[in-house]
């Protein structure tokens, strides 16, 4: 256990260290201006939407910008599950690319690299489908039905299945078949407001199952992959 004395030797070096870090700021800031300026670039683009919105269409900036549940008076548990499911989208989209990015910089060269990639672009879709309800509040909106919008997706699936079949079957792919088959059944249960009484808890449990279980399997892929390239 270090001494009362060690901890005093250890105050100085501290200081000396803050210090040192403040008057290296511009330096710091110069080595790394291109990171800083493009990690500033996302949110200030998204800002700009909602200015435009509002000069363009009326839409108060504080109805972008604030939650969803402060806007329309609800508790702040309403809707707990569902926000869980961004979590693990938004987890899973990053865990596809990132692993993509390092098993590139790594030069590997399979197509369970391409699965990765595309998997996290898909995951990104559905996550944001779920996230802004595009499926059943944008494009109805804007003129395209939910069947249109839940076939699309429904085709890209196949393609996605069918262009990665044989990776698929060469992996847990049980585990995958388990997530589709939650989403089929919550999917299901939407379309023909099946089981009344409990749809709710039906069609989003079966998607929060269908969301994890997705989760997993991409995640064990990933893992897979760059443990093979680091015991190379």
């Amino acid at each position: 256990m270090p001494s009362i004395d060690q901890h005093k030797d250890e105050m100085p070096n501290r200081y000396t260290a803050l210090l040192l870090a403040i008057k290296q700021i511009p330096q710091a800031f110069a080595a790394n201006r291109k990171l800083i300026g493009w990690s500033l670039v996302p949110p200030f683009m998204v800002l700009l939407l909602a200015v435009l919105i509002n000069v363009f269409r009326g839409i108060t900036i504080g109805y972008l910008t604030r939650d969803p549940n402060a806007i329309g008076g609800n508790t702040y548990y309403a809707g707990f599950i569902s926000q869980l499911g961004i979590f693990f989208w938004a987890g899973t989209a990053a865990i596809c690319w990132f692993s993509y990015w390092l098993l590139k910089q790594a030069k590997t060269t399979s197509d369970n690299i391409v699965l990765i990639a595309c998997a996290g672009a898909l995951t990104l879709l559905l996550g944001f489908d779920d996230v802004f309800q595009l499926h059943e509040g944008f494009f109805p909106h804007i003129g395209i039905s939910e069947n249109v919008v839940l076939a699309s997706y429904l085709v890209v699936m196949m393609c996605f299945l069918i262009r990665f079949q044989h990776v698929i079957l060469r992996s847990n792919y049980v585990l995958f078949g388990i997530a589709l088959s939650f989403f089929a059944l919550s999917m299901v249960v939407d379309v023909f407001s099946l089981f009344e009484p409990i749809r709710h808890l039906l069609e989003d449990g079966f998607k929060l199952f269908g969301i994890v279980t997705w989760s997993a399997y991409f995640a064990e892929i990933c893992w897979i992959e760059l443990s093979g390239v680091k015991a190379s």
